[in-house]
């Protein structure tokens, strides 16, 4: 499991404000429409989905191991 930290820009109705989050889960990946997706795997070779963040709103300022 890994810990992903997160500044979303323009966090609120697009203005210059920014929001900090961390999210707990154990991957991510970016998706063609624009998105990072982040999931946890739940059995066997399913997983499901806890966050999705616009690419390019969102800066992962660090990537913790747990």
């Amino acid at each position: 499991m890994k810990k992903y930290h997160l500044t979303i820009l323009g966090y609120y109705n697009n203005s210059d404000t920014t929001h900090q989050t961390t999210i707990k889960c154990d991957g991510m990946s970016s998706s063609s429409e624009g998105f990072y997706r982040f999931w946890v795997k739940i059995e066997g070779d399913r997983y499901k989905d806890v966050a999705f963040y616009p690419i390019r709103n969102t800066i992962i300022t660090n990537i913790e191991n747990i």
